[in-house]
């Protein structure tokens, strides 16, 4: 709730003031887009999942694709993950290029199931392992230095990010990018969430 209140009322890209004090509650903002897909048979709970990759890799191009096969786009290029909910929870934010159509609205929430790294110009849509999770996970967050006393806080919010599922989502240039995501969608939703007191690996 205090994450949800507090991006509500950003109105611009959050300062070093609000990173830190979303830290501390462990909020993370991630360079990601994010998509979400709510199934039949669970209409009031929207499954989310993160697309990561460096500025170019194609993450912006592949949740729009998703979002104009049916997907709720939740952001095109910067999202807020609630760490301290179990599962963890995405934040869309107000200020988010996601605002157009076929977008959630500001302040939308979704559980976030896991993520993928963007792979564009396979042949076909495909889920893959991913081979080096904590790498991928910490090369999208957004942070500043802790302030002093800060540091277990953030590290202990990193660590939770990185138990998060991960894969590589090798998309085409052309073609239907949905089927693949909601079977990807489908398996992370019944994997078991993370306890909030389990020991972080």
């Amino acid at each position: 709730n205090f994450a949800r209140r507090f991006l509500l009322s950003a109105d611009e890209h959050p300062s070093a003031e609000q990173h830190i004090a979303l830290a501390r509650r462990g909020v993370l903002l991630l360079h990601a887009s994010a998509v979400a897909h709510t199934a039949a048979d669970q209409p009031d709970q929207a499954d989310a999942v993160v697309l990561l990759g460096a500025s170019g890799a194609g993450k912006t191009t592949t949740a729009r694709r998703l979002g104009r096969e049916g997907l709720c786009r939740l952001s095109d290029d910067l999202i807020a993950v609630d760490l301290a909910a179990s599962p963890p929870v995405l934040h869309r934010l107000p200020f988010e290029r996601a605002g157009r159509a076929q977008a959630a609205p500001a302040g939308e929430v979704a559980a976030c199931r896991g993520g993928a790294v963007v792979h564009k110009g396979a042949s076909a849509a495909r889920i893959a392992p991913h081979p080096d999770p904590v790498r991928a996970w910490t090369e999208a967050l957004i942070v500043l230095p802790p302030a002093p006393g800060d540091a277990g806080r953030l590290l202990d919010a990193i660590e939770r990010l990185c138990r998060l599922p991960l894969a590589v989502f090798e998309a085409p240039p052309s073609g239907p990018l949905r089927p693949a995501a909601l079977a990807w969608i489908a398996s992370l939703r019944g994997a078991p969430p993370f306890p909030l007191d389990s020991p972080a690996p």
